[in-house]
């Protein structure tokens, strides 16, 4: 039903030629059919990066969340501008994280982002 509370844990990191690095972890709370987001933006010019995250829980059936996503924006990680435009419904288990990356290059350059729901 709708009314029902779901939260995500958020992990924000950044992909690098070294490792992964965490940059911040953010807790946001919804309801089913009700969409929450995370936006940044930072840098100028040659080094503008603006990302924005929408989260859409769907449905709780069970131990399962069918689950909306919407990854939009553009990264100057690498030579070329990225731009993101990410679209998809899933279905995820409770407390299962879901990583979403946004890369480009060789070695791969940008963010991943990690999503567990918990519900």
């Amino acid at each position: 039903g709708k009314d029902l509370p779901v939260e995500f844990r958020l992990e924000v990191s950044r992909v690098m030629e070294q490792g992964v690095a965490l940059l911040e972890t953010n807790t946001l709370r919804t309801f089913v059919g009700r969409q929450v987001s995370y936006s940044f933006r930072r840098g100028e010019g040659d080094d503008f990066e603006e990302v924005r995250l929408d989260l859409t829980p769907l449905q709780i059936q069970g131990n399962l969340l069918r689950l909306h996503i919407d990854l939009q924006g553009e990264m100057r990680t690498g030579a070329i501008p990225l731009f993101l435009n990410r679209s998809e419904t899933m279905l995820t288990g409770r407390s299962t994280a879901n990583e979403f990356e946004a890369v480009s290059g060789e070695p791969p350059l940008g963010y991943r982002f990690t999503v567990t729901p918990v519900f």
